[in-house]
């Protein structure tokens, strides 16, 4: 019954520590992107999600945020992101370049979000807090 309960333990441990909890807490806070300084990513450790916040823009006579922004939520695998946008009804995830880059801390990723002439477009946000 000890053998059951220490390799319980140990199960538990090792999936527990998976690399996505430590690029959660290190990605943890609001990242600016780098050219036109408008759009910026915030990431809360306490969830496995984002939140892009944009500029706003007049549609129908309304004052609203500018289209994708919002909550997503994602999954990092080696060099590519997972992306959901949770205004979506739609539950699949689309896949994007995704690149942590710590000692400048910066994020490179994929454009999911500018417009889709420039799907090949390689977004940077720098970390401001």
């Amino acid at each position: 019954m000890k053998k059951l309960i220490f390799i319980a333990f140990v199960l538990v441990t090792l999936t527990s520590c998976d690399k996505n909890d430590i690029e959660n807490s290190t990605l943890n806070g609001v990242w600016i992107e780098t050219i036109h300084k408008t759009d910026t990513l915030v990431f809360d450790n306490q969830y496995t999600g984002f939140i892009l916040n944009r500029w706003t823009e007049i549609r129908n006579g309304y004052l609203l945020p500018k289209y994708l922004s919002g909550p997503y939520m994602y999954e990092i695998e080696n060099d590519s992101i997972s992306l959901r946008w949770s205004a979506s009804s739609s539950s699949y995830a689309n896949k994007y370049y995704f690149k942590l880059d710590l000692k400048n801390m910066q994020i490179k990723i994929g454009n999911f979000y500018v417009d889709s002439i420039n799907t090949g477009l390689i977004l940077t946000f720098t970390k401001v807090h």
